[in-house]
């Protein structure tokens, strides 16, 4: 992750205080923390690539946090990471703000007040109003971890979810040009709501603080819409044309795979942080140097950084075209899961999809290439 954030304990922030006049836009203090681990999710509102990356902090005496936020960041933070909804503390940190958040953690509970911008005095209000279903939500989640999953726990759990969203609508339909409106409208799960309730956004909400991350998302919703209807019609199958596209290199040139038109093509889909993905590198180094003169490699990278795949392929030696996604090109294929490779013939049509690490992909692609 970009070291635009900084971290500290209270010891460590008292010693750069004093010597060099170090300022902080971003202070929490939770009565009840004390020295307890605290595990915090980033959302950078900037670079999407590096959002939801978990972070450990260990909070110093008093339970205080302080961070020196250089970027738009939505940030959560999590006592001992026990996924409690009642006990999470969220704050919008901006660079241009200071926000303060002072509250106590209580038994069932962390009530909290911020001040510092207009979206968090009416996030505070709305999580007032969701606590009832937080609460309940919790109180099934220790039922789960006492008894294990039931059918009734689990649809209990998705009635509160589903109340909770029903609250969040509302809002947006009676606030729908402030910033929590937006905020509701991207933390929606059904893709039918989630259009529904973006098109109900006025275009001072659209193009709030959130404008950014919201148009990230809407183009994310439309990828997942895309998947769907490609998934339940059956088009990216074996016997039919595989979608063209044109995607940049890792070095930033425009690669086109109709370029490639005569020759087999295996599709790549993967990603650095990706385990399954890095672990089948070596069948497809064997693979590659068996076909290589009549068979390309794609790796299509999907939500990843160009600087960390050009350090994969270097250290795994992946001596094939390698393409950055844009977004939008694993939807086109109905990708889901990762790795998932796709081998299409000389002529541009569909030969064979898998998904996942198994040899049973590389005995198809040795009966293929027999042909």
């Amino acid at each position: 992750m970009k070291k635009t954030i900084r971290l500290f304990t209270a010891m460590a922030t008292l010693g750069l205080l004093c010597s060099c006049q170090q300022k902080h836009n971003f202070i929490v203090e939770i009565d009840g923390w004390g020295n307890d681990t605290i595990y915090t999710t980033l959302t950078n509102l900037n670079d999407y690539s590096e959002s939801d990356v978990a972070n450990t902090i260990f909070v110093a005496k008093g339970g205080r946090v302080i961070l020196d936020v250089q970027e738009p960041m939505f940030v959560r933070f999590d006592l001992n990471n026990s996924h409690s909804m009642a006990n999470y503390v969220y704050a919008l940190v901006l660079p241009t703000a200071e926000i303060n958040i002072t509250g106590k953690k209580m038994e069932d509970r962390t009530v909290y007040t911020a001040t510092g911008t207009d979206f968090m005095v009416d996030f505070i209000k709305g999580r007032e109003q969701l606590m009832s279903y937080d609460l309940a939500i919790d109180s099934i989640n220790k039922l789960i971890e006492r008894d294990g999953i039931t059918e009734e726990y689990y649809e209990g759990r998705n009635k509160q979810f589903s109340e909770r969203e029903k609250s969040q609508n509302r809002y947006i339909l009676s606030n729908h040009d402030t910033d929590l409106a937006a905020y509701y409208a991207f933390q929606q799960s059904d893709l039918d709501i989630f259009f529904i309730m973006h098109s109900e956004l006025g275009d001072q909400a659209k193009n709030g603080v959130f404008k950014d991350y919201l148009a990230y998302i809407y183009k994310d919703m439309k990828n997942r819409q895309l998947y769907q209807e490609l998934t339940e019609s059956n088009v990216i199958s074996a016997g039919n044309p595989a979608p063209d596209f044109t995607l940049k290199t890792v070095d930033g040139a425009d690669f086109s795979l109709a370029d490639l038109k005569g020759k087999w093509v295996v599709l790549d889909f993967w990603g650095t942080w990706c385990g399954y993905c890095i672990n089948g590198v070596p069948d497809m180094k064997q693979a590659y140097e068996k076909y290589k003169d009549k068979m390309e490699i794609v790796g299509i990278a999907c939500y990843d950084k160009a600087d960390k795949v050009k350090i994969a392929i270097d250290e795994h030696q992946m001596n094939w075209t390698h393409l950055m996604n844009d977004g939008s090109v694993h939807a086109s294929y109905a990708v889901g899961s990762y790795p998932t490779k796709i081998i299409i013939d000389p002529t541009g049509v569909i030969a064979y999809s898998a998904v996942g690490e198994s040899p049973e992909f590389y005995a198809e692609l040795d009966k293929l290439m027999a042909k």
